[in-house]
């Protein structure tokens, strides 16, 4: 195991952790995954898309492997309610508030340690969002810890308010198992352990109702190619310009499986999340330009954002995302990559 630190530009730092299955670096901004690299593939491929210095984050809205907060996914016109008072957000989305408002966890400073037992390392990352910022309410301290042991990489997060609150994380990854240069995601495989996800409406926003994937695009309780979803003429695919779509889990581990088109690569997302938003980067469109000057167009990759319920403040009385003066937020997420020498 073995770290460095790097200049990444707007003060922010890069800090590169490895062992000899991965190598990971992570910003200071926004404690975003910059690039994941498989060690044990011939070419050790980046498979995660990202910017190359911290100005290319803050000159676009993607999301690039950020950390995303407090809430992940959309709040229906920004508004919610909590112990009978009303709260606005910024409306950043057509019309409705996303990942956290127009200036979310993605683009904050984190402070940083990095911490080493034997061939596991960690970086742990921390922010504390003041009250009122972006609109909600109670001082959040947040730490985002990555830890890499042996082929796996978890992603966890831990908070805790001065006052009742709302939050829900994820990790805004773009995952192309062929690489980041890589031009599509459509031939990959993919299996989610999942009988329903969220629908959408025309802003992309979930309102609760509730899709059986069963005779569906979207059933992937077996693995098959994305592109037997996305070609396929649904309403929903339509709604979303593609996969954009909260699926709930029907187990509470090893939910989602992810394997290159010549099948010599897999990633395995185990988590204790209730599920998962899934996107297939259906707004890139090739005007970011990312790492290496590769240009990232419509489905080269996809995004795998384990978190609790999208916009459930709004839906559901007893909302998973509510955390109360004094509790802890926390979430894990484990990501295992098998690697065919």
């Amino acid at each position: 195991m073995s770290y460095s630190v790097k200049e990444f530009g707007s003060n922010e730092e890069k800090v590169v952790l490895s062992n000899s299955y991965l190598q990971i670096e992570v910003s200071t901004l926004g404690a975003t995954l910059v690039s994941l690299r498989l060690l044990r593939t011939q070419d050790h491929r980046d498979i995660v898309c990202g910017m190359k210095d911290a100005e290319g984050y803050l000159a676009h809205d993607k999301y690039f492997g950020a950390c995303v907060g407090r809430i992940a996914g959309r709040i229906d016109q920004g508004r919610f309610t909590l112990n009978e008072k009303e709260y606005q957000l910024p409306q950043n989305n057509n019309g409705n508030s996303l990942h956290g408002g127009i200036h979310g966890f993605d683009r904050k400073h984190f402070t940083y340690e990095v911490m080493q037992e034997g061939e596991v390392g960690s970086i742990i990352l921390q922010y504390t969002s003041v009250d009122g910022e972006e609109g909600y309410p109670g001082t959040v301290d947040l730490t985002v810890t990555y830890r890499l042991d042996h082929n796996r990489m978890s992603i966890d997060y831990s908070a805790v308010s001065d006052q009742d609150t709302i939050i829900n994380m994820t990790n805004h990854s773009y995952f192309n198992l062929e690489g980041h240069t890589s031009s599509t995601i459509l031939d990959h495989s993919l299996r989610v352990d999942s009988n329903e996800l969220l629908m959408i409406d025309e802003d992309s926003c979930p309102r609760g109702n509730r899709l059986q994937v069963e005779s569906t695009p979207f059933d992937f309780r077996c693995e098959k190619k994305i592109r037997e979803c996305i070609e396929q003429d649904h309403e929903q695919l339509r709604l979303g310009n593609g996969i954009d779509h909260f699926f709930i889990f029907t187990t509470d581990q090893d939910q989602i499986t992810l394997r290159s088109p010549d099948s010599k690569v897999a990633l395995h997302v185990s988590t204790d999340q209730v599920g998962a938003n899934i996107y297939s980067a259906n707004y890139l469109d090739g005007s970011d330009i990312g790492k290496e000057n590769i240009a990232y167009p419509q489905r080269c990759a996809i995004c795998l954002e384990t978190q609790n319920y999208s916009n459930d403040i709004n839906i559901h009385e007893d909302a998973t995302c509510i955390l109360r003066k004094g509790d802890t937020y926390s979430s894990h997420t484990t990501y295992t990559f098998e690697v065919e020498e």
